[in-house]
């Protein structure tokens, strides 16, 4: 990664990253995620729209042997709430755009009372706070337990759950 450093990693519409840049954001949603009580072996809900940061919130979890439970963010009601309970995760991420919380707000009262999950919006606050940690590689014991056949990520098709194994 060294001779790349300063090339470009990720493009969007936002703005680019490079190799560095990334690398930081990676470490801190790492350190974030630690901060939050994820574990190895977890799951975090994503809500999320396509960014940079739903690529550096993954492998952040990944830095600490966790992944993503992916939910298809136009889901709403029963649907969403079946998604979320066979996911596990104790947290989700939401995108803030508007139509996207109101579907959450709408199954708050299941999503953490019966679920027992927490909602974090991802909004500039939390971008914010999130850009304001050190970007500290997690200690390798993080990822000891992970094994090649655990799922890297959880992704949900309108029928089928699918464990996408590495």
């Amino acid at each position: 990664m060294n001779r790349r450093a300063n090339e470009e990693c990720i493009w969007s519409r936002d703005g680019c990253y490079t190799w560095n840049q990334a690398y930081d954001r990676v470490n801190q949603y790492a350190q974030w995620f630690l901060a939050q009580g994820v574990k190895p072996h977890d799951y975090v809900g994503f809500y999320l729209n396509n960014s940079p940061d739903f690529v550096f919130a993954w492998l952040g979890l990944w830095a600490v042997g966790a992944a993503p439970a992916m939910i298809n963010y136009n889901l709403a009601g029963k649907a969403l709430i079946h998604c979320l309970k066979v996911s596990d995760a104790k947290l989700i991420l939401v995108d803030e755009e508007t139509a996207l919380r109101q579907r959450i707000e709408d199954a708050r009262f299941q999503i953490e009372g019966e679920l027992g999950m927490r909602i974090c919006v991802m909004d500039s606050q939390v971008i914010g706070e999130i850009r304001s940690l050190k970007a500290e590689r997690p200690d390798d014991a993080c990822r000891e337990g992970v094994q090649g056949n655990w799922p890297m990520a959880m992704f949900y098709t309108r029928f089928v759950i699918q464990l996408v194994r590495q």
